[in-house]
This record gives structure tokens, sequence and C-alpha cells, in this order.
């Protein structure tokens, strides 16, 4: 017969995954309060986060040439949205589909959510798009970089990019899940940090990064059509949604729901 000492560990570990999960739940609950001023200023800020995280890895790309370096920098846009607070559309397919599925929110919640974060995310990412490919980069170095990246978003065919919106947005909740269970901000920002990297190193798309990359390459001049975005948008933030709320949230509610209903 094992000790109690010897039970622990999976007692322990049973006990704190359902912890994670009611966690989420509560967050959803908390983001469903939220006005929808709130919820819109602060998805507008998302934005803003990650446009920056976008433009220090483009910058990093076209003078070091470096594609890991790049893809390393890229990971503050995620850091701020976290840590300082924000609403990102991507990272909330997580989170409101697990307090959907465990029945703290409503459907209907989750859809108003999704849509003015989405839609507020877009607002803030092309503000910024407009300020750097309009006037930053409009003549500089880096266009052309910034061409090369926005150009390869666009190329890909609807299901291509529906497919590598949705291996994006399992790198993106699972880094979002991984910030959960981390109880200090070192926890936190590295669980973020290293998966948000190999999420850039995987070439899959990120429809609020594709938000700031494609319209500041259009605004500095590319040979890219606002049609070609917006195909690019729907196809990638469908599959960022079912990345995020049909294989991670999903997933991880229905492997551990009935611990959290034990305990």
């Amino acid at each position: 017969m094992l000790s109690t000492q010897e039970k622990a560990p999976a007692d322990t570990k049973r006990a704190y995954i359902p912890e994670i999960l009611g966690v989420i739940a509560e967050r959803a609950v908390q983001k469903s309060r939220m006005s929808f001023c709130k919820t819109a200023v602060f998805g507008i800020l998302a934005g803003l986060f990650i446009s920056m995280g976008s433009i220090a890895s483009l910058r990093v790309l076209a003078l070091d040439g470096s594609f890991f370096l790049s893809a390393a920098v890229f990971p503050v846009g995620l850091v701020f949205v976290i840590l300082a607070g924000a609403e990102l559309a991507t990272g909330n397919m997580l989170i409101m589909s697990v307090g959907a599925y465990l029945k703290s929110i409503t459907v209907r919640q989750l859809l108003f959510n999704w849509a003015v974060v989405l839609i507020a995310n877009l607002l803030g990412s092309l503000a910024a798009a407009y300020l750097f490919g309009h006037y930053a980069w409009l003549t500089s170095e880096f266009s052309e970089t910034l061409f090369f990246m926005a150009g390869l978003r666009v190329r890909d065919s609807f299901p291509v990019a529906f497919v590598s919106g949705i291996l994006c947005n399992i790198f993106v909740c699972l880094a979002v899940w991984l910030s959960f269970t981390a109880k200090d901000f070192t926890g936190k920002f590295l669980a973020i940090w290293f998966v948000i990297t190999v999420f850039i190193l995987s070439g899959s798309q990120h429809v609020v990064a594709n938000m700031f990359t494609v319209p500041a390459a259009i605004f500095a001049g590319a040979d890219i059509t606002w049609t070609a975005f917006w195909l690019n948008f729907m196809a990638v933030a469908l599959g960022n949604a079912v990345g995020g709320a049909g294989v991670v949230g999903a997933l991880y509610t229905w492997r551990y729901r009935q611990l959290t209903i034990d305990n």
C-alpha cells in the first residue's frame, strides 16, 4: 500500500488543474461584466501592444536578418497584454469559451465579447499600421522586409490560412493557459515568451498580428489589395477561433471538467 507521502504528488496535481479551470472561468465572468467602453478601450490597447511586438520583430529581421531573434522579440506584445492588462481576441477565444463550457457565462456573452474585442483590436492595429506604414516606413529600408512578410500572409489560400490560424492559436492559448499556472511575474513571463517564440518560428498566422502587418504594407505602398487583407482576416480569424475554443478550450475543459465538479 502506498504511503500518504507517495500519494501526495498525484493528489496535488488533481487539485491544481481544476483550480486553473476555475480561475479561467472566473476571468470569463469578469470580462463579460465589463462595460462596452472598457472592453473597447482595452481591445484597442491590445491591438497596439501586438503591433508593438510586430514592429520590434520586423525591425530586428530587417537589421539583423535573424529570424530566430525576430521571433524572440515578438512575444513582448502578449507580455504587455497579459501582464499589463488588455483585451486580445485570440486569448479571449480560450477564456470566454471555457466560461461558456462551464456555464459561467452564456454563448451570447461570449459572442458579444469576441465581436467587440476583435473590432477594437482591428482599430488599434490599423492606427499603428497607418502611423508606421504611411509615415515611418513609407520610404525606409524596413519597407522591403514589411512587404515580404505581408506578402507571405496574403499569398496563402483560404483553407491554408484557416489551418495556419488553428495552429497559431493552439500556441497562443497554451501560452495563456500556462500563464494562469504561474504564480509570479517571472513564471508568467517565461511561459509566454518561449511558447510565443515557437509560434512565430512555426510561421502560423495570428489575426491580430496580421491586422498590423498587412495594412502597414498597404499603407507603405505594397502591391497588396484590401480584398486580399479581408479574405486573409476572415480565414485566420476563423482558424484562430477553432484553435482557441475548439481545440485548447474544449479539450482541456472536457479533460478536467469532472475534476472541477468533484473538487
